[in-house]
């Protein structure tokens, strides 16, 4: 029996994205590759991995998730020789994989990793973004190496490297009566209509602060996207609170933003660096946590503007 790297590779990223279609975008290779990849690799074993089902993607199998956990042991194993063997080189290299919340991958991570690619070039990091419960979720399971991300929900699995800490802004349309103001309480919002960023973990922490005021949104739209929410709050549609102040104060579609302290006792989210507990460190992986140590803090944020 015989199988690649490459077709292992190819049917975990199927059984993750749930379709041929997405898998391809995730990899970078065509449709077409994967789709041949996992036919070989189904013949090689003399198993079916998948159900196709037509226009709805792919469902694995009872073969199929009785060996997704060893393919991915067989990644994680490869990952892990080829960083090990980088290591015995005496050399800052491999190949890691690096997850993101979504509302802080645009801004923090490009000018966090253009800085720390000129400094160490023969590291490569996988890109992946990805919400709190589902970054737990992937450490876990060693789909991810790092995690650059908020201390919500954080189990013993896991180690947290704090970096900085973010406190909530109310976001509002530049037009807004109170967009000038230096704070802005929610009581004085609680009545106009909210735009929730509705994300697992992050809107229990959002609806935490409402709590704490003894009040309930408004909620009038809700998005995953932290772009949509922005447009939204830009065009007028209602406001919102966040914890990433970007540079930029202007929505997708060009509209202007105001980002005004929030006023009262409210919890800052700890942004910070998570990796496995249980997985050795590699000589890379202590030097990529003590980049972002040295390089973030609250006063200093690729991508943010500090108070």
């Amino acid at each position: 029996m015989h199988f690649t790297l490459k077709q292992i590779r190819y049917f975990v990223a199927v059984a993750d994205c749930g379709s041929v279609h997405s898998a391809a975008a995730r990899v970078h290779v065509s449709a077409a590759s994967i789709s041949s990849a996992i036919q070989q690799l189904e013949s090689q074993l003399d198993l079916q991995l998948f159900i196709r089902h037509h226009s709805k993607g792919m469902t694995l199998t009872s073969d199929g998730t009785n060996l997704l956990e060893q393919a991915r042991n067989i990644l994680n194993a490869t990952l892990q020789f080829e960083s090990i063997s980088a290591e015995l080189s005496h050399e800052f290299a491999g190949n890691y994989r690096l997850a993101c919340l979504p509302p802080l991958a645009p801004v923090l991570l490009p000018g966090l990793l253009s800085e720390f690619k000129s400094g160490y070039p023969k590291v490569r990091l996988q890109l992946s973004e990805a919400h709190q419960a589902e970054i737990i979720r992937g450490m876990i399971q060693g789909r991810f190496d790092f995690a650059l991300t908020y201390q919500m929900g954080m189990t013993d699995a896991l180690d947290f490297s704090p970096l900085a800490t973010l406190p909530p802004y109310v976001v509002l349309p530049a037009t807004h009566a109170l967009s000038t103001q230096a704070s802005v309480t929610i009581q004085q919002l609680i009545d106009e209509p909210f735009v929730m960023l509705d994300l697992p973990l992050s809107r229990d922490y959002f609806a935490s602060l409402f709590k704490k005021a003894q009040l309930s949104a408004n909620i009038a739209w809700e998005t995953t996207q932290p772009d949509v929410m922005r447009g939204l709050i830009a065009s007028g549609h209602g406001w919102g609170i966040a914890n990433v102040k970007p540079m930029n104060f202007r929505s997708a579609d060009g509209n202007k933003l105001a980002y005004i302290k929030l006023k009262g006792d409210y919890p800052a989210l700890t942004l910070g660096v998570a990796t496995l507990s249980s997985r050795q460190k590699t000589r890379t992986m202590q030097a990529f946590i003590d980049y972002c140590v040295s390089r973030v803090d609250t006063s200093g944020l690729p991508g943010m503007l500090a108070d």
